[in-house]
């Protein structure tokens, strides 16, 4: 869930990365950003669904801030697929620089509140079974101790199934990243966004020490999920 105005991030995350912001160089983002508080219009490069700054969503999903918001990310071999609150807005081969990395929750702008946060493996191109068997929890009984913080901190909590990060300095960009790496997989979770300007994302397969960059980075791959002003 993204707050009013925010935006807010999962991200797939290299190991031994240390302070500093991170922005993402070398992995991929899926962004979360409540559009109507941007402050300027954004671009279809840049709007909720996209691969941030390469690839446009088409369509554009409808998530708006301050409410539940559905995410489903599958990434297979070369294969991106992103869908938020049911739509498919990305669905095509991107240039990966790796074939595993860690997963990310960003901070970054505003709070942002992440639950239902389960991944699966995919072999051969299919889950590694049908239906719910599978999933796995990746924050079990409020449990951050598969995750470490990264780059700028702020305050990260998980009670009753939800997991809150609120910035420390919102001019300073951190992530909670996966201690596990992941290939083949499916990821799925429900985010809600708040505050003034919110912003945070996803990002994949990120490398065991990544460099830590400004967001121009021509290695950056980030996917965007924000909330379109109407």
């Amino acid at each position: 869930r993204v707050p009013a105005g925010g935006q807010g991030e999962l991200r797939g995350v290299p190991a031994g990365v240390g302070g500093g912001d991170i922005y993402g160089a070398e992995f991929a983002e899926v962004q979360l950003v409540d559009e109507a508080q941007a402050g300027s219009p954004i671009g279809p490069l840049n709007r909720t669904g996209s691969v941030w700054n390469r690839y446009p969503s088409d369509p554009a999903p409808t998530a708006p801030a301050g409410q539940w918001n559905r995410l489903q990310v599958r990434a297979v071999g070369d294969r991106l697929t992103v869908t938020v609150n049911g739509t498919k807005c990305v669905d095509r081969d991107v240039v990966w620089d790796r074939a595993a990395g860690k997963i990310g929750l960003q901070k970054n702008r505003g709070g942002s509140e992440f639950r239902n946060v389960r991944v699966r493996p995919v072999a051969g191109g299919l889950p590694a079974s049908p239906g719910r068997p599978g999933w796995k929890d990746l924050f079990p009984n409020d449990r951050l101790d598969g995750w470490e913080e990264l780059g700028s901190t702020g305050r990260w909590s998980a009670r009753d199934g939800v997991v809150t990060v609120t910035p420390d300095d919102p001019r300073r960009l951190g992530m909670l990243a996966s201690k596990a790496a992941y290939k083949d997989f499916e990821l799925r979770f429900e985010y809600r966004l708040s505050g003034r300007t919110p912003n945070s994302g996803l990002f994949l397969r990120l490398p065991d020490a990544p460099a830590v960059v400004g967001p121009e980075s021509a290695d950056n791959i980030e996917f965007q999920f924000q909330h379109d002003a109407p």
